[in-house]
């Protein structure tokens, strides 16, 4: 059996892709009123792009790469990495000391801390993420990604 773990992230991002397509061509409606109907929720209460989707697709395009290949700060796809563009995208209101040294690495392995171990919040249009010191607890980082 062939190994698909190098594809998930990809997969993950296509699939999303095409369920924002339907998604906004209305295509999806018929679907999600049988299935409110089936489960009796109420009519118009469910959609598919919802919090448990974006997680899901952030555990695909954050935690899976980090596991199977980003082990070692100065990986090249880290190099890649526009750090001026990234950072713009997040508000950081708790800098680890690793984040003063390495910011895209240390973002990304937050980030994927964050999500793995569910240290995030999602209210209104905001991911408000941190990372945590896995033996006493404490806050080490600490940001957000608003929409």
């Amino acid at each position: 059996m062939k190994d698909v773990r190098p594809e998930i992230p990809a997969l993950a991002f296509i699939t999303a892709q095409i369920i924002q397509e339907a998604h906004n061509s209305d295509a999806l409606s018929n679907a999600t009123r049988c299935v409110e109907n089936k489960y009796q929720v109420p009519v118009r209460s469910c959609s598919v792009m919802n919090p448990a989707h974006i997680l899901g697709l952030l555990y695909c395009l954050i935690v899976v790469p980090k596991e199977y290949w980003l082990h070692d700060k100065e990986h090249p796809i880290v190099a890649k990495i526009d750090a001026d563009k990234l950072l713009r995208l997040v508000s950081v209101s708790l800098k680890s000391k690793a984040f003063e040294t390495n910011p895209v690495y240390a973002l990304l392995r937050h980030l994927r801390n964050a999500v793995a171990h569910v240290c995030f919040t999602l209210e209104d249009d905001n991911f408000t993420f941190w990372d945590q010191d896995q033996h006493t607890k404490q806050v080490t980082f600490r940001g957000t990604f608003t929409h």
